[in-house]
């Protein structure tokens, strides 16, 4: 068993539902090709088992870890910055339904600010990690 597509699907619909953020830029699992920037890519993932005292008897946690991606080829890092701000208001110490688990806890974990050329552009890169802590 695993939690991640079911943090996955919890992580998408919360981003994608917020009107506000997808106004500020669209979110994607796959980003198609050509898809012009501003944008939010939901990324990596990562996961650990984990069991309250008492074991499977006592329903199974998972700990996973989600990447969320902002692109940006605005001058400077105030648009990334204001995505990730829309991002963090949506996901951390959030109150998320997730399929199959009783109890979710959403936390940020890390953040990169990064600029990169991507197709000998200068472009802004965030990549914010989220921890999800979910058990059955």
């Amino acid at each position: 068993m695993s939690a991640l597509k079911a943090v996955q699907t919890a992580v998408y619909s919360t981003l994608n539902g917020d009107s506000t953020l997808t106004a500020l830029a669209p979110v994607f699992n796959d980003v198609p090709e050509g898809e012009p920037f501003p944008h939010v890519e939901i990324g990596s993932a990562t996961e650990k088992p984990w069991h309250t005292m008492g074991g499977a008897s006592q329903g199974l946690g998972f700990n996973a870890t989600i990447t969320i991606h902002i692109w940006s080829r605005y001058q400077g890092d105030v648009e990334a910055l204001t995505i990730l701000d829309r991002v963090m208001a949506l996901l951390n110490f959030a109150t998320l339904s997730v399929a199959g688990f009783n109890s979710v806890l959403a936390e940020h974990d890390n953040t990169k600010v990064l600029v990169q050329d991507v197709d000998k552009v200068e472009t802004r890169h965030i990549a914010a990690v989220f921890r999800f802590r979910v058990h059955q």
